[in-house]
């Protein structure tokens, strides 16, 4: 029992040797960049810019009858007005009516094309529970007010005053330079991003770096970290809507049988909330956490440094939060459902929908196979499967080349408190549809923002600080100004 016991002894001390050695290896890589000095910018000038762009209503609509098109001329119109010089001295091209390709060019030829996207148009807002009404562009001592002050007019106006800035200034890129603005973005993209790409691909354009929205600088969002962290999306979860029915024979309620339409329904919604997609600290997740790790707190830091060994404890806890939980699965969520006519009369069919959002290393069709091994014995199964808005999750671009490194540089030089991190976009953005002109597709929006300003997004009392727009045009510059 001694040798047993000393055995376990020198078996444990050897795991905690182990797992202190790596600890300790495992170190904050640095992002070395010379700080310059702040760009001089008004931002009361700049804040008064954003706040117009808001009080144009350029709202997209599923139902593309009720957009009112004339909005986005009026748009087009106030680009023109607020910066001629971009106007002037870009070659300017209108792309199925209302979206917007400009082009920068560059003074060697030889080098990858930039291309900058931004959408000009915005969710609905409706008018309850603002503070300032969503289109009026309010501007207080701190705040720019209104719907796409974070999503996405704030991108596309500092993108703007940045080209100004830099025109003013005599500066003309290396590299040519496109500023890509649809006009669909937030119902898919069909018209706007999807022809822009159209256009490149004509021309034989292969981009060098693709940038887009899709996250941020994030404040207080991770345990055990004490400073922001600005995540680059480096890949894009996929999407699919699965629509499930249930059939019985129906009756009267006075009389239920064992199985009901609505009954097996509710057992298969269970399954597959019950049941989800496995989870696993792979991919982007875990390339996020190894460059994340190293920075936190001293248990965090153990945890994340001996995944061999923790990650079975480490998933559990991701996924007990929503916003973590994403990060590690494709996601099951239901939706709609649908059953019933009155109240003592049993139906013979329900339905109901599940959206995905699908993890890069599955996809639309696995998803489904999930789906029917789930469904089998519950009495329900798929109906049909939404392939019009489907779509598989994008590729993982890469983190080792000099479009990325020029990125993280940018990013330094603005926010240099931040640790910077690949990260995987959870949404859908214009840029997917940028896969077929360039491999270094990257989603980073210069937005300085928190849990609260998490919620304003596609929410109530939408806004922007006029300090931290003045520093996303200052990103623009300093990344087409290198």
């Amino acid at each position: 029992m001694k040798l047993i016991g000393k055995g376990l002894f020198a078996l444990a001390l050897c795991f905690a040797v182990i797992i202190l050695v790596r600890t300790f290896m495992f170190s904050p890589e640095q992002t070395e960049v010379n700080l310059s000095p702040g760009i001089p910018l008004d931002s009361e000038v700049l804040a008064d810019h954003l706040a117009d762009a808001v009080r144009i209503a350029t709202v997209s609509y599923e139902n593309t009858d009720s957009i009112h098109y004339h909005n986005f001329a009026l748009f087009r119109q106030y680009l023109q007005e607020t910066y001629p010089l971009v106007f002037q001295q870009l070659d300017v091209e209108t792309v199925n009516t209302h979206s917007l390709l400009l082009m920068w060019k560059g003074s060697n030829s030889d080098l990858p094309p930039m291309v900058l996207l931004a959408h000009q148009d915005v969710v609905p807002a409706g008018n309850i529970g603002w503070t300032h009404p969503p289109f009026d562009g309010v501007v207080d001592d701190t705040f720019i007010w209104g719907r796409g002050t974070l999503d996405n007019k704030s991108c596309l106006i500092a993108t703007m005053e940045a080209v100004s800035h830099l025109l003013q200034s005599g500066y003309q890129p290396a590299q040519t330079i496109y500023l890509a603005m649809g006009h669909d973005e937030e119902i898919g993209g069909p018209d706007g991003a999807v022809k822009i790409v159209e256009v490149l691909q004509e021309r034989g354009i292969r981009p060098g770096l693709v940038l887009d929205e899709g996250m941020a600088v994030i404040s207080n969002v991770m345990p055990g970290l004490d400073r922001p962290v600005a995540l680059i999306g480096i890949a894009e979860k996929g999407y699919v809507t699965v629509h499930l029915t249930a059939s019985s024979d129906g009756g009267h309620s006075s009389m239920p049988p064992e199985n009901s339409a609505i009954g097996n329904l509710s057992g298969a919604l269970v399954a597959l909330k019950d049941h989800p997609p496995a989870a696993g600290l792979n991919g982007v997740a875990k390339m996020m956490f190894d460059s994340v790790g190293p920075n936190m707190s001293l248990l965090y830091r153990m945890i994340f440094a001996n995944t061999w060994l923790f990650e079975p404890l480490l998933v559990k806890q991701l996924e007990k939060q929503p916003s973590t939980n994403a990060l590690i699965r494709s996601t099951v969520a239901l939706t709609t459902i649908s059953g019933g006519t009155k109240e003592n009369v049993l139906p013979t069919t329900a339905s109901a929908s599940v959206n995905f959002r699908i993890k890069p290393g599955d996809t639309v069709e696995s998803v489904i196979d999930y789906v029917n091994e789930t469904l089998r014995c519950t009495g329900a199964e798929i109906a049909n499967v939404n392939h019009e808005f489907a779509s598989d999750p994008s590729k993982i671009s890469p983190v080792d080349g000099d479009a990325y490194q020029n990125l993280q540089r940018a990013i330094a030089k603005i926010f240099p408190d931040a640790v910077i991190a690949p990260g995987l976009v959870i949404g859908g953005t214009d840029s997917r549809h940028f896969e077929a002109v360039s491999d270094h597709i990257y989603r980073f929006a210069p937005l300085n923002l928190d849990s609260d300003d998490l919620k304003r997004i596609h929410g109530v009392n939408e806004r922007i600080s006029k300090n931290d727009f003045a520093n996303m045009v200052r990103f623009y510059v300093e990344l087409m100004g290198e």
